[in-house]
């Protein structure tokens, strides 16, 4: 090991330095040089770069050797080891200050000299060796992607890496030899209790664990954030808990993504149950003009030869208008179908947006009949706008024909059509049974029926289309109904 050392002999005095020298060439060290001052000390340092400076304390001049010394190790980071015939308590501070690895009183003996840079070598290179596997750790706790803090025995932080100086809002110089749990709890996001307990047992059995319930850290600024935590403690070669290594790691994303999961299921849920309940709803709907049907035909085969001519007409019509309501329901329910597989499509084309209500008016007025006055009013409409034809028809003819059918005394239905600059908006209201206050939540919801209705005809899906077909075209529809007679209003985009 000596061949391997350099050492710079500084020492004013020359046959000390030349006596130095001499000893430890013996010992088979190689002294690259003397210097009798400060400054040349300085100027040999920098020329032959030794592994170790030798400096007396006392060195005459403007610089002693301590300045030295501090200068050298500052420079060229080389080992400091002192000789000196002075250790009063001043000098010993001062030369505390430049951390040398030896200190030799004059005078000494060569195995002494040698046993001190023996010393400083070995220590010297385990320190080296230590200090390297730090900034070894300290890279790599740098780079892993989890936030780590590291605390002492009494849970003051020691350690915190970037991640963790990100997460918690706090800088690792702030935090230092404070308490986590004071600084930024963890606590359980459901009892709000800290986890200290959690901790005290980690340091009382040495077992590093894990909490399977959920938790959050609280941040510098008071955000609370969702971490998945792992506690496990230090250990020493001699088998003594010196402190804990808290990792942890952000799990918001999760967080988010099992909630969109679990709503998605529910979504879901409620959709297959949607189905089902349109299903049974559909069923039922059949069933009725089914057994209607059945029940005339059967009464016609068993008695019709018996019966007169207008009792035969008479179920005749039953059978025609059941087999009616039911290609009404049916052509309801594919509607309905087509909107919820996404197969409705919006194309709108240029129509003559006043004529075509004009139209639609005349066509209802005559299923209506003559207890019923549809007035259309126009205040002002879009001369080069385009529409849907089909699916302003699906919206506009079910209004007005609910308008007429909950009507049952006859009346003044009143439809207006009103442009804006941004949009076409209709209006249609009537005086009729209006819509009872426990039915409107539920009013656009398929096959759902007033609790008024009594015993007027209707399959329960006109509105649930009218709304489909609304928000196919972009639009909004809204209703007021308090009492007697419903307003409906329905404002489409211009296009």
């Amino acid at each position: 090991m000596s061949n391997e050392v350099t050492i710079l002999i500084v020492e004013d005095e020359r046959i000390v330095a030349k006596d130095i020298q001499v000893s430890l060439e013996d010992l088979g060290y190689q002294v690259l040089g003397i210097a009798s001052s400060g400054k040349q000390a300085i100027d040999k340092a920098s020329q032959v770069r030794p592994d170790i400076v030798l400096m007396d304390i006392n060195l005459k001049g403007d610089m002693d050797g301590i300045d030295t010394a501090k200068y050298i190790k500052n420079s060229f980071d080389v080992l400091i080891i002192y000789l000196t015939a002075y250790a009063d308590d001043n000098t010993l501070e001062r030369a505390k200050e430049t951390e040398p690895i030896g200190y030799i009183l004059k005078p000494f003996k060569t195995r002494e000299l040698h046993a001190t840079i023996q010393l400083a070598v070995v220590k010297h290179q385990a320190e080296d060796k230590l200090k390297k596997h730090e900034q070894w750790l300290a890279a790599v706790l740098k780079c892993i992607g989890d936030a780590v803090i590291a605390t002492d025995i009494t849970g003051l932080v020691t350690y915190m890496n970037p991640i963790a100086e990100k997460l918690t809002g706090w800088q690792q110089e702030q935090i230092i030899g404070k308490s986590l749990l004071e600084v930024s709890p963890i606590i359980s996001s459901k009892t709000r209790i800290n986890i200290q307990n959690h901790i005290t047992k980690v340091l009382q059995e040495g077992v590093a664990s894990c909490l399977a319930e959920q938790i959050v850290l609280i941040a510098k600024n008071g955000t609370e954030i969702p971490v998945a935590e792992y506690t496990s403690p230090i250990i020493d070669d001699k088998g003594k808990i010196t402190g804990l290594v808290i990792n942890f790691r952000d799990v918001t994303d999760i967080k988010q993504a099992e909630t969109e999961i679990h709503n998605a299921l529910l979504k879901e849920k409620e959709v297959n149950e949607s189905k089902s309940q349109f299903i049974c709803n559909t069923s039922h709907e059949f069933r009725t003009p089914l057994a209607t049907i059945l029940s005339s035909a059967d009464l016609l085969e068993q008695y019709g030869h018996r019966w007169v001519e207008s009792k035969k007409i008479e179920h005749l019509h039953r059978i025609q208008n059941a087999t009616e309501h039911m290609i009404k329901l049916l052509d309801d329910v594919l509607l309905v179908n087509k909107t919820e597989l996404g197969k409705w499509e919006f194309k709108p084309t240029s129509l003559n947006l006043v004529n075509f209500c004009q139209d639609l008016v005349q066509e209802m007025q005559l299923i209506a009949g003559d207890r019923y006055m549809i007035k259309f009013m126009n205040h002002g409409a879009h001369n080069h706008c385009c529409f849907d034809e089909k699916l302003l028809r699906h919206i506009l003819t079910n209004l007005l024909s609910n308008a007429i059918k909950y009507s049952p005394q006859g009346g003044i239905i009143e439809f207006n059509l009103i442009c804006t600059q941004i949009a076409t908006i209709f209006t249609i209201k009537d005086n009729g049974i209006g819509i009872p206050e426990k039915d409107q939540k539920q009013l656009f919801q398929s096959f759902h029926r007033g609790s008024n209705v009594g015993a007027t005809s209707g399959t329960g899906l006109g509105l649930t289309i009218v709304k489909e077909a609304v928000e196919v075209y972009g639009g909004e529809i809204a209703f007021t109904s308090v009492g007697v007679g419903t307003t409906f209003t329905v404002t489409l985009p211009l296009y």
